[in-house]
Order: structure tokens, then C-alpha cells, then sequence
């Protein structure tokens, strides 16, 4: 099990940004539901929004993030860990608070040329894919 648990302020912290409207995305790369991450995660984000009636539900094909999409999208896309999980949501207020992806889209944008994966040895992180992908790389 996946021992690592935010402190109290990281917990006091992410309730407040997300109280003044901001947003979380967590994104498993290990694989599916009851990895050591899904259930951290899952543990952790109740900590942050406490409410009992506060629950992670399925993303609807129908919202936004699928309908407003560059591409269309008529199906939950696979990972890099070839799972195609539905995405999950929290709302506060009828507003997204946190976007959980089980499906490891993170690693899946790294991808720098079609079938080549920066796993491995020569893995790199999530930053240094934006900053390619911003100067045209």
C-alpha cells in the first residue's frame, strides 16, 4: 500500500485553492483500480473535501471535455497503461474540483514520436514534454 499522505497544511492548502475555484487533476500511471495510487489518491482528495456527499462520479461522454474537444472523442481514450477507465469527477458548488484520470494520460502525452514512449531509461518529466511541445519541438 502506498503509505504517503499529505500533511495537514498540504490538505488545508489544496481545500482552499480549490474553495476559490481551482482545480486538480490526478492522473494514475500505475495500473487501474486498487493500485497503491488510486487508492492514495482516492484517500487523500476525501481528506481535501471532506463532505460526505462529495463523491467521485464517472465523466459523462456528453460533457464538455469530450464534446469541446480538438478532436472528437466518442469513447474513453486508452493510456499508457492501455486502460480506458472512465474518467471520474468531484464538483463543489456544481463546478469541477477535481478531474481523475486512471488511465496514465500523463506518460501518454510524452510520447515524442508515434510508438516511441519516454519510458525507461530515457524517461522525462511531464515539464520538459510542455516545454517541447511549447517551442514546437
Amino acid at each position: 500500500m502506498y503509505k504517503r499522505q499529505l500533511t495537514d497544511q498540504e490538505v488545508q492548502n489544496l481545500s482552499d485553492y480549490l474553495q476559490i475555484g481551482g482545480c486538480i487533476w490526478g492522473d494514475n500511471a500505475l495500473a487501474g483500480r486498487g493500485s497503491r495510487f488510486d487508492v492514495a489518491f482516492r484517500r487523500e482528495m476525501k481528506r481535501v473535501v471532506p463532505d460526505l456527499d462529495k463523491n467521485f462520479e464517472p465523466v459523462d461522454l456528453t460533457y464538455d471535455i469530450f464534446t469541446k474537444s480538438w478532436y472528437s472523442i466518442s469513447k474513453v481514450p486508452q493510456g499508457m497503461n492501455y486502460y480506458a477507465e472512465p474518467l471520474e469527477h468531484l464538483d463543489i458548488d456544481g463546478k469541477l474540483a477535481i478531474l481523475y484520470t486512471p488511465n496514465d494520460y500523463s506518460d501518454k502525452m510524452c510520447i515524442r514520436d508515434r510508438g516511441k514512449s519516454q519510458r525507461g531509461q530515457d524517461r522525462r518529466s511531464a515539464r520538459d514534454c510542455a516545454t517541447d511541445r511549447r517551442s514546437g519541438q
